[in-house]
């Protein structure tokens, strides 16, 4: 079997490619125009379309967590979660749908998710959704009206959890309120034994001086 020499690779020179220009020149200027004159016609063609961006952070509310009972910021929801949600077109409301779907169209609730895009970078808190509208207006007032929906939804998610902290701090302030009662009675026992002490401090300086004039007589 006779060992085969593998072809060495071609290289292309600066002489290969002035060459190449040299004889395609004609070519590339007429793609290029073609390519301009394309870019002319569709910029004046197509409407023109503002984009609106948003970043939504989850939102979150404070929790004592652990036999410390340290307070920590505890999130509503995952942002992934979050973005799932927003994917669903049942997520938002009749006013939402309307004020981002002025066109008409057959599921505008469809139309507006796929239009929002919502989604999670990795390693990111935030949902990031844009919306594409005629004017900057238009476009702003749509995010305005989906980022309502997401607050309203949230907080509906936080009222067991702000609820269990009412409760906590209401349990502290008994806790707190019983701690204050102890420590003003505790005081006023502290003053009775301290009164009780100081008559018997008073009877005895009385004696010691009663003794004192009975030894002298």
């Amino acid at each position: 079997m006779s060992d085969q020499v593998p072809a060495e690779p071609h290289e292309i020179s600066l002489l290969d490619i002035y060459y190449f220009f040299k004889e395609g020149w004609k070519t590339i200027a007429v793609l290029s125009f073609v390519g301009l004159l394309a870019g002319v016609v569709v910029g004046f063609v197509l409407p023109e379309k503002f984009q609106a961006s948003a970043l939504i952070e989850t939102a979150s509310v404070a929790a004592r967590t652990g036999t410390t009972r340290t307070i920590t910021r505890q999130s509503v929801e995952p942002p992934t979660v979050l973005a799932e949600k927003m994917k669903q077109p049942s997520y938002y409301s009749d006013v939402t749908i309307k004020a981002c779907t002025h066109n008409a169209v057959d599921n505008p609730s469809l139309a507006l998710v796929n239009r929002l895009k919502p989604s999670v970078a990795r390693n990111s808190v935030y949902v990031s959704v844009s919306y594409l509208a005629s004017t900057s207006q238009l476009a702003s007032t749509c995010l305005e009206h989906v980022l309502n929906d997401v607050v309203m939804n949230q907080a509906r998610l936080s009222e067991p959890l702000i609820s269990n902290i009412q409760v906590e701090l209401s349990n502290a302030e008994q806790e707190f309120k019983a701690a204050i009662t102890e420590r003003d009675q505790q005081r006023i026992k502290n003053k009775e034994k301290l009164a009780i002490v100081q008559s018997k401090l008073i009877a005895a300086q009385q004696f010691v001086d009663r003794f004192s004039k009975d030894s002298l007589n």
